[in-house]
C-alpha cells in the first residue's frame, strides 16, 4: 500500500475523532493533557505532511508525557491511541517490524483493545490480528455451584460460568470465591490462540454453630463428708500421683529454632507478566511455627504499581506483603512476620510473586529473605 493511501486513512481517522469529540483524541482534561494534546496534534500534522520522522518523535514524546501521569486509568485511552498512531506511522514507512512491536506493547497493556476496521488499512489490521493471535488465549471457568466470583491476578473477571475471550498468554493466579465455600486459588498457564478450561468443585465450609449458654441447674443439696473421709481421699490421690510421676520419663524442653535463606542478586521486574523469585529451603524437621520475611524492592517513583506476594511450598497459599500502597521511599524495605503458612511443610520451594500491572516498566527486587521457625 502506498504512503499516500495510508496517509488518507490516517487523515480520515483524525477527522472522525475531531467530529465525534469536538477536539483531538488527546484533549481530555487532566494533568499534562494540554501538553499531550499539543504533541499529538503536531505529530498528526507532521504525518499528514509526510514528515514521518518528526511524527514518530512527537508520538514518542507524547507517550512519555502520558506515562508520567499518576492515574493510568484516566490516561489509558490516550496511551492506546498514541501507540496505535505510532504503529500506523511505522507501517506507513514500511517498517512493519517496528509497527508490530508497538502493537505487541499495546496488547500487553490492554488485551481487550480493538481497532475499528473502518478507519485503518486492511494490511495494518492484518498485523494487529496476528499480534492478537500470538499473545492472547481464551479462559473458561465453571464451578459447582455456579455464581462464584473469579479474579485473575488483581483483575475481577465476573462470576461463573464465564468465558474471557482475550487473556494475555503466560502464568496467572486464578482465584475463585463464593460465600459459604472454601476459596480456590491456583496458578494457571494461558497459551496463545488456545482455550484454557477450569471446572471447579467448590467445597462447602462447615456451618458455624453458636454455643448456647448452659441453663442454670437446680442447686442440689451437698452431702457433707466427714473429715476422716476427706483426709483419706487426699492421701490416696497423693499416693497415685507419686506412682505416676515416678514412672514418667522427663522430656527435654523444645527449643524454637529457625532456618533462613537469602536470594542474592537483583532480579528485574517485568511489566504486566508475573515475576517469580524461588527460594529452596531444606532441613525443617517439624511443622512451621511462623515465617519472617524481608524484601527490598525498587521501582523509582512507581512503587504504588507493584503487588507482591509470598507463595508457600504448596504453590497455592499466598500472603500479600505489598498491595499497591503509597510508596514512602525507594528502595522500599518490606519486612514482617506471618503465620499464614503454619499448615504447610517448611521444606520445599518458596516463591516471591511480583506483579507490575502499572504504567511504567523497570524496577527490581534487590533482596528476598525468609526465616522459617520451628520447635525441636
Amino acid at each position: 500500500m502506498s504512503a499516500r493511501r495510508v496517509t488518507a486513512w490516517m487523515t480520515l481517522f483524525v477527522f472522525f475523532m475531531v467530529v465525534i469529540s469536538g477536539s483531538l483524541p488527546m484533549s481530555a482534561a487532566g494533568e499534562g493533557t494540554e501538553e499531550t494534546a499539543r504533541l499529538v496534534k503536531e505529530a498528526d500534522e507532521a504525518y499528514q505532511n509526510g514528515n514521518f520522522k518528526l511524527a514518530i518523535e512527537k508520538y514518542q514524546k507524547a507517550m512519555q508525557v502520558i506515562g508520567e501521569k499518576k492515574e493510568l486509568a484516566k490516561t489509558k485511552q490516550e496511551l492506546f491511541q498514541t501507540m496505535t498512531s505510532l504503529a500506523l506511522t511505522y507501517f506507513t514507512i514500511q517498517e512493519n517490524a517496528k509497527a508490530q512491536k508497538q502493537l505487541e506493547d499495546l496488547i500487553r497493556i490492554g488485551p481487550n483493545h480493538e481497532l475499528d476496521p473502518e478507519f485503518y488499512p486492511p494490511k495494518f489490521l492484518e498485523i494487529f490480528r496476528g499480534v492478537q493471535r500470538d499473545l492472547l488465549g481464551r479462559l473458561t471457568v465453571t464451578s459447582t455451584p455456579p455464581g462464584a466470583k473469579v479474579t485473575l491476578g488483581t483483575a475481577p473477571l465476573g462470576v461463573t460460568p464465564l468465558s474471557a475471550e482475550k487473556v494475555l498468554k503466560g502464568t496467572h493466579e486464578l482465584s475463585v470465591a463464593l460465600e459459604g465455600y472454601a476459596p480456590v486459588r491456583r496458578e494457571i498457564s494461558i497459551q496463545a490462540a488456545l482455550e484454557h478450561k477450569e471446572d471447579l468443585l467448590l467445597e462447602a465450609l462447615p456451618p458455624v454453630i453458636e454455643k448456647s449458654q448452659p441453663q442454670a441447674q437446680a442447686k442440689k443439696k451437698k452431702k457433707k463428708l466427714s473429715p476422716l473421709v476427706i483426709v483419706g481421699g487426699v492421701a490416696a490421690v497423693a499416693v497415685i500421683a507419686a506412682v505416676l510421676m515416678s514412672g514418667k520419663k522427663s522430656e527435654p524442653a523444645k527449643e524454637l529454632r529457625f532456618i533462613d535463606v537469602v536470594h542474592e542478586g537483583a532480579v528485574p521486574i517485568d511489566i504486566l507478566l508475573p515475576t517469580y523469585i524461588p527460594l529452596n529451603i531444606n532441613g525443617v524437621p517439624a511443622k512451621v511455627e511462623r515465617v519472617e520475611f524481608r524484601v527490598v524492592a525498587s521501582h523509582p517513583g512507581h512503587m504504588e504499581d507493584l503487588n507482591i506476594n509470598i507463595v508457600g511450598t504448596d504453590s497455592k497459599t499466598l500472603f500479600n506483603i505489598w498491595n499497591r500502597t503509597q510508596a514512602t521511599s525507594d528502595p522500599q524495605v518490606i519486612k514482617g512476620v506471618t503465620e499464614a503458612f503454619n499448615a504447610l511443610p517448611g521444606n520445599g520451594t518458596w516463591r516471591l510473586l511480583v506483579q507490575n500491572p502499572g504504567r511504567s516498566p523497570g524496577g527490581e527486587i534487590r533482596e528476598f529473605m525468609l526465616k522459617v521457625f520451628f520447635y525441636q
